[in-house]
């Protein structure tokens, strides 16, 4: 059974006036709000909004498809977008992280271990992903110290400099997922 993680991102339709873009990718696709969080996040909100707003006039009332959208996005940020879209937009799947940790108490550190257990299979990608960690310090403060590492192989480790063992178990947050994942 194929489910909406499954297809790459497939276009071929038309823009209308007062069509809602992003309600049009949401409801072609079901990979593209994922797609579209993370390319928010990796350009920021000025960017993002300038490519879609290029991509917009560029494209009106014509039919497009992903790579309109890539191309557009590059000329009207100046960004070279073709390894998100690469990942996000034209290969089927999503990243699937199996984590865990342990605490390494004569380093002084967080050992962090993620693998990509997704079915590559199909042409899913090893996915990479820019990730922060948070690492509760003190439970009764919540002060959280978050550190970024960037997740780019089939399987790695971590280490996250920590004085003393988190009070918890560390969390997880993706581009994709702006909500922290515990790690188990």
């Amino acid at each position: 059974m194929r489910g909406p993680w499954t297809h790459p991102f497939r276009g071929g339709f038309a823009l209308q006036p007062g069509h809602q873009f992003l309600g049009v990718l949401r409801d072609h696709v079901g990979d593209a709000h994922v797609g579209r969080r993370v390319g928010r996040r990796e350009l920021g909100d000025a960017d993002f909004y300038r490519g879609l707003q290029y991509y917009l006039k560029t494209y009106a009332y014509t039919p497009v498809d992903s790579h309109d959208l890539e191309k557009a996005f590059a000329d009207g940020t100046g960004h070279n977008v073709e390894a998100f879209f690469d990942q996000w937009i034209f290969k089927p799947g999503h990243p699937v992280l199996d984590t865990t940790w342990t605490y390494d108490d004569a380093g002084k550190a967080v050992v962090l271990k993620v693998k990509q257990t997704q079915d590559t299979s199909d042409g899913t990608p090893i996915y990479t992903l820019p990730l922060v960690v948070g690492l509760l310090r003190n439970a009764s403060s919540n002060a959280v110290e978050r550190q970024k590492v960037t997740l780019d192989q089939a399987e790695q480790e971590f280490r996250l400099p920590a004085a003393t063992k988190p009070d918890c178990t560390p969390l997880l947050c993706s581009p994709a997922r702006p909500v922290a994942t515990a790690i188990v």
